[in-house]
């Protein structure tokens, strides 16, 4: 039988981060075990990720939250180093662009306000600016955008998970390769760990961090906690005539978005994508702004400057 202070169920991104963030601080004493049920992480959401980072939210805590991440990933290096080994998390700051029809403007405004209350470094712009500053981008149907000029862009998702799992096993976090598949509680309080390999965990305290899959874990404990899978899927295209490298991450405000991915694109609704890259695609049926909080309306898209795309398949999280 092992027995712990802490349990962590789930040993992706945010599972390792709690592992590092716990046995960094030196006023902690106790052991800490993270249970991951596939080590090779081949099909977790943390790999299949698009590991993108914005400051462009319609609440603060979240922006805090992003302020905060930024900051980390920048010192990558300093936070997650080991044996003095450099932490390249190939972070590129292209900021992100929302874009709004008519209908969407009160909304993109009102986040604005909020923003920039936080001292967000975003810029709303006008059609004619956005034509100028983007002239690869159709601004038709456009009447409004948000383009965040700092601590915004993407990282290397994996490189982030293992970085973390290495530093915490490194301050003493012990990683077992195993599946919770129930809990032992006395009254209303977990006392325990089962796994399907039959070994008994005794944790002062679990936490579930098994992404997607939290909601099913918690039923393990007869407790209802609204997180469930759903499919996504995430497209690789090749464009024939390259958009600039500093490309940001666009989202439009039917809600398709795409960003560079080195020589390629990313983009998870590729029929949709294609229809815009040939000029095809027209207006759905209710016009809106792209969400940059906890939603997103349907709208009418406009077209990037169309060329032809080589179709290469992506990541798939299960």
């Amino acid at each position: 039988m092992t027995t712990c202070d802490v349990a962590i169920v789930g040993g992706g991104a945010v599972g390792s981060a709690i592992a590092y963030f716990l046995t960094r601080d030196p006023h902690r004493t106790g052991k800490v075990v993270v249970i991951e049920r596939d080590p090779t992480y081949a099909m977790a959401s943390s790999s299949l990720s698009a590991s993108s980072i914005r400051q462009q939210f319609s609440t603060p805590l979240n922006i805090a939250l992003s302020r905060f991440g930024i900051g980390f990933l920048r010192n990558a290096t300093e936070n997650l180093s080991v044996d003095g080994q450099p932490v390249d998390l190939s972070l590129r700051e292209n900021g992100y662009l929302f874009l709004a029809t008519q209908s969407g403007v009160p909304v993109l405004r009102a986040n604005h306000a909020i923003q920039k209350a936080e001292h967000c470094a975003v810029e709303l712009l006008e059609p004619g600016v956005l034509r100028e500053r983007f002239p690869w981008l159709s601004v038709e149907d456009i009447a409004l955008a948000s383009f965040g000029t700092a601590n915004e862009g993407w990282f290397d998702g994996p490189g982030l998970l293992h970085a973390f799992r290495r530093k915490a096993r490194v301050q003493g976090a012990s990683y077992v390769a195993d599946e919770a598949v129930g809990f032992e509680k006395n009254d209303e309080r977990i006392e325990a760990i089962r796994t399907a390999g039959g070994e008994r965990i005794s944790a002062g305290t679990v936490v579930i961090a098994a992404g997607c899959w939290s909601g099913r874990v918690a039923r393990l404990a007869a407790t209802a906690l609204p997180v469930e899978a759903r499919r996504r899927t995430v497209f690789v295209l090749d464009c024939r005539e390259p958009l600039p490298a500093r490309m940001p991450l666009v989202i439009d405000a039917s809600g398709v978005w795409a960003r560079p991915e080195g020589r390629f694109y990313l983009d998870p609704y590729l029929w949709l994508l294609i229809g815009l890259l040939a000029g095809a695609w027209r207006r759905a049926a209710a016009p809106g702004a792209a969400g940059q909080g906890e939603a997103a309306n349907a709208g009418a898209a406009p077209k990037v400057a169309a060329a032809p795309v080589v179709v290469a398949p992506g990541g798939e999280a299960r």
